[in-house]
């Protein structure tokens, strides 16, 4: 550290400060007042992939171009306001890993001398564990365990936010996807068969929609599609494209299953309530059942 910011300090205060600095677990690095590196840290050094002698003299843009250009865009209005900034995140790739970006949390301290801003201390930590730790927890909360679609939770916010949608809106399709005789697959060929033909179901409805709309898992051997911006023409044509695609037969250990569903569609208008419109596809779905049946609701 240059030797203005530390005057008074006795020897004992300067080599507690050097021990706390240099061994410290999180990147810290000291800044001139034009963003140039005056001294780093092991850790800091680690994390930009470069011995810390060489970080001296250089700011963040020359070391990392945009992502660093991004940083001094934050140092400059903690040296300018002369107020800490913590707890900004940002996200890139460095030297370290260029081929693996990562995730900072960047805390700025300003240093000042007599009342006067001289220089800025970083402290960075690498929170790319806990944010992909999040993410997980978030993708689970939201995803099917088996099939790995947007669950029930996520399907109904999903109607919802698009059901409040102010009108004139386009016409949302609302399908009720119920697989056939899965009892009896469960029976005869057990669970395990069961959860192949559901993940197979679940890896053919993706097919029939755009990567815009949604599929998911309602539970049990259910699924909801909801397809945006259809005619009620387009969507009963999509329920068509469903069966279809369920004709291939699946190979689950010895025997071959092939998928057959039942599908309800409607459509519905921006302000309808969910409960009814998933009410009005699941009846539309045990019509299209009974129809194919002829006894009444399938298991």
């Amino acid at each position: 550290m240059a030797s203005h910011l530390t005057t008074g300090s006795s020897l004992f205060e300067h080599a507690l400060l050097d021990a706390l600095f240099d061994d410290a677990p999180v990147g810290l690095g000291v800044f001139d007042l034009e963003l140039r590196h005056v001294r780093a840290n092991a850790t800091l050094a680690q994390m930009n992939g470069l011995p810390a002698e060489q970080l001296i003299g250089r700011t963040p843009a020359e070391l990392h171009g945009e992502l660093g250009a991004e940083a001094e865009v934050l140092y400059r209005q903690v040296l300018d306001s002369g107020v800490p900034l913590t707890g900004i995140e940002i996200s890139g790739a460095t030297g370290a890993a260029p081929g693996d970006p990562r995730h900072w949390s960047l805390h700025f301290f300003p240093i000042k001398v007599e009342g006067t801003t001289a220089g800025l201390c970083v402290l960075v930590m690498d929170i790319t564990e806990r944010r992909m730790l999040e993410e997980q927890l978030t993708h689970r909360a939201f995803h099917d365990d088996l099939t790995g679609l947007p669950n029930r939770t996520c399907v109904s916010e999903q109607l919802t936010r698009l059901l409040s949608r102010r009108a004139p809106a386009p016409q949302l399709g609302v399908m009720f996807v119920d697989v056939d005789n899965f009892k009896d697959v469960n029976d005869l060929h057990g669970h395990a068969a069961g959860d192949a033909v559901l993940q197979c179901v679940a890896q053919r409805l993706p097919q029939v929609v755009r990567p815009s709309d949604v599929a998911g898992r309602w539970g049990g051997d259910e699924f909801v599609l909801l397809v945006d911006d259809v005619t009620e023409d387009q969507v009963l044509a999509l329920a068509e494209r469903v069966n279809r695609i369920m004709t291939p037969s699946v190979r689950v250990g010895d025997a071959m299953i092939q998928p057959s569903v039942s599908v309800g569609a409607t459509v519905a208008c921006a302000g309808e309530p969910a409960a009814g419109v998933l009410d009005r596809a699941d009846a539309a779905m045990y019509a299209r059942k009974r129809a194919r049946s002829g006894d009444g609701r399938t298991a």
